[in-house]
């Protein structure tokens, strides 16, 4: 195993910022999870087209 690069407090900052991506990254697929059920939502109560019969004579 190579040696790292860091020092062992830079090694602990990269660990407490991979722990804040990966909890940021929960949070956005939690609001994009949200977001898709709005959406459906929003399209079920979208009027639906009519279609209208011309009864010409």
């Amino acid at each position: 195993m190579e040696p790292s690069p860091f020092s062992g407090t830079e090694h602990c900052t990269v660990l407490e910022l991979k722990k804040e991506i990966a909890a940021l990254d929960t949070i956005v697929k939690e609001q994009a999870a949200q977001i898709q059920k709005v959406t459906a939502r929003v399209e079920l109560n979208k009027p639906r087209p009519r279609t209208v019969l011309n009864d010409q004579k």
